[in-house]
């Protein structure tokens, strides 16, 4: 990578970022052709939503010019190139590299994707003006680029003379701004002098140029640090709250069956409920405050994870943060099951509590949540333990279809795993295994077009697929990569059979948990794995896609775990577009 990156901290919030030149179609001809894909700005401060704007605004001009350039070239005619333009697009150029500084300092981690694009754009014009300039019209506009430069002298000192006032008299906004005037000329046609005129023009502006750089680095840097800590503030899980929360309400359940949360009268189900959203806000909270944090290094916040999570956890790790959280929440709310099974005597009373529970537990816990599940699980053992018509119904049920669960099981494993050994599909986090990418050290922006082609129409199976507003499906995030799909499957017929296996009508519910999460899984759309074959690949900014996580798409990130920006791909991340061709649900398989 060429040295004009070194402006970067590290560690960089965007390695080796593929988007810098966009995935190249394996039909393109050129280099820059069909780049739509840019990495947005977080937006924590204003200013870094308008340099955003900015950049992208230039590149896409950039663009433009470059596949006319790549056309004439190709055709042998470089003599044709508007050499005037050419120096614009230099300017340019440069423009977006020097943006992407400030973004870099304003913790955007979008800085890095236009830093290679700058860097990319300025390298192509660079040698295509080493070329013209040995061309007749190329020599011809070096000429006037020299006396362009003589005769420009006067009006550049005596600007540069007055944005020196402006610094002095501590105003280095307007001093950058007035600054970009002059840099956006000399850019203009700095590169059609000889290196004696170079260092001629350089020697005008330089120093000049570095104070402004010291002087709004610093205020960038304090803007950064102000508007990131807000945002954790605002952002805080307040999980100490929540914990004493439930304590207040699992006594209250335990002593009469209800309880008071925010002015709502709630029984022990409905309790369990509302502190399920809760988690799941907590855990989103969380997630994002670990990446606000992430993008705030090496800045020094004001606000650390201890602040965010409550006096009681004196630690920096977030892990462990969400961890204390997923622990309290395994051991408090189940003893409101156990509050309810210890209270209820009528049979009547106490399988209507059960199957409120049972609901509950089915339509707002993931399947994943082992832990949670089995503390769940050995409460509901007190309506199963019952002496009565209540437990002695739950055992038969328990006998009736706890085999057949477990066949389903091994039956749509089994499918699954002779599917993907035909197919030999892939995870997407084998992407950055050796097969795809062999020397990450190169920089992912020269493998782009290739590793496109690479995984086009290839089959990739993703793990632990959720689904969204009933017709987008996502994956767990793991090793660096994550998958998207469209999950609006027909499985109606599935569902149904399944129902029919599980002994359940409108009027005989499920009476277990593995069946009523079996059942409710099906229809919300929740899958062991999904296959078929990829579309597209993108990349995505770790900070992009974490610091703001809609809270419906929570089940992205595993719990406990928290997305690790450690490794190799550092802050990459890699989403493959899939194809669905079959779907494995944990007690069905299906191909389309």
């Amino acid at each position: 990578m060429n040295h004009r990156l070194a402006f970067f901290h590290t560690p960089l919030y965007l390695v080796f970022c593929l988007a810098s030149l966009g995935f190249c179609n394996a039909q393109s001809s050129g280099l820059f052709a069909q780049n739509s894909m840019e990495i947005p700005a977080l937006g924590f401060t204003e200013e870094a939503k308008s340099l955003t704007a900015d950049c992208s605004e230039s590149y896409a001009a950039i663009q433009l010019s470059i596949l006319k350039m790549e056309k004439l070239i190709r055709a042998g005619k470089i003599d044709k190139i508007n050499m005037k333009k050419l120096g614009e697009d230099a300017a340019l150029a440069n423009k977006i590299i020097r943006y992407s500084r400030r973004l870099d300092t304003l913790r955007e981690p979008n800085s890095v994707d236009y830093a290679l694009k700058g860097e990319s754009s300025f390298q192509f014009i660079q040698d295509t003006i080493t070329s013209a300039k040995t061309t007749k019209p190329g020599m011809a506009y070096t000429v006037k680029a020299e006396q362009y430069k003589i005769s420009s002298t006067a009006k550049r000192i005596k600007a540069i003379e007055k944005i020196k006032q402006w610094l002095e008299k501590g105003k280095p906004e307007t001093a950058e701004k007035e600054f970009e005037k002059v840099i956006m000329d000399v850019d203009s046609f700095l590169m059609w002098l000889n290196p004696n005129s170079t260092r001629q023009v350089l020697e005008q502006i330089s120093s000049t140029h570095r104070q402004i750089i010291q002087s709004m680095t610093e205020k960038r840097e304090l803007a950064a640090t102000e508007d990131l800590s807000n945002a954790l503030k605002i952002g805080n899980p307040e999980i100490d709250k929540l914990i004493s929360q439930i304590q207040k309400s699992t006594e209250d359940i335990q002593r009469s069956g209800i309880t008071e949360l925010e002015g709502t009268s709630l029984n022990g189900p409905e309790t369990m409920k509302e502190f399920l959203l809760l988690w799941q806000k907590a855990h989103v909270k969380l997630i994002r405050c670990m990446t606000i944090s992430n993008l705030g290094n090496p800045l020094t916040l004001q606000m650390t994870p201890a602040d965010c999570i409550g006096t009681q956890l004196a630690t920096d790790d977030w892990s462990t943060a969400l961890g204390r959280l997923d622990d309290k929440m395994a051991e408090l709310l189940p003893k409101l099951i156990r509050g309810d099974g210890e209270r209820s005597q009528n049979a009547q009373s106490a399988k209507k509590i059960y199957l409120m529970y049972l609901t509950t537990l089915a339509n707002f816990v993931d399947p994943t949540s082992t832990q949670f599940l089995v503390a769940c699980q050995k409460e509901l053992n007190l309506f199963t333990n019952r002496k009565d018509e209540l437990g002695t119904s739950i055992r038969r049920y328990q006998n009736a279809t706890g085999d057949l669960l477990m066949w389903r099981q091994r039956t749509a494993e089994a499918a699954a795993n002779k599917q993907k050994s035909n197919t030999q599909s892939r995870s997407p986090g084998s992407l950055q295994k050796p097969t795809f990418i062999p020397n990450l050290t190169e920089g992912l922006d020269r493998l782009s077009p290739t590793l496109e082609q690479a995984i086009a129409g290839r089959e990739f199976f993703a793990a632990n697929v959720r689904t969204v507003n009933g017709a987008n499906g996502y994956s767990q995030f793991t090793d660096h990569a994550w998958a998207a799909m469209p999950t609006a499957f027909d499985i109606k017929a599935e569902i149904l059979l399944l129902e029919k296996d599980l002994l359940v009508t409108s009027q005989t519910p499920p009476l277990t948990l593995a069946a009523a999460q079996a059942i409710a899984t099906a229809k919300q759309g929740k899958y062991l794995a999904v296959g078929g074959s990829a579309s597209t690949v993108k990349i995505e900014a770790f900070g992009v896609r974490f610091a703001k996580l809609p809270d419906a798409m929570d089940a992205i990130v595993p719990t406990p775990q928290i997305p690790s920006t450690n490794g190799e791909l550092g802050n990459m991340l890699m989403r493959v577009n899939l194809n669905p061709t079959w779907v494995q649900h944990r007690y069905f398989f299906k191909k389309f």
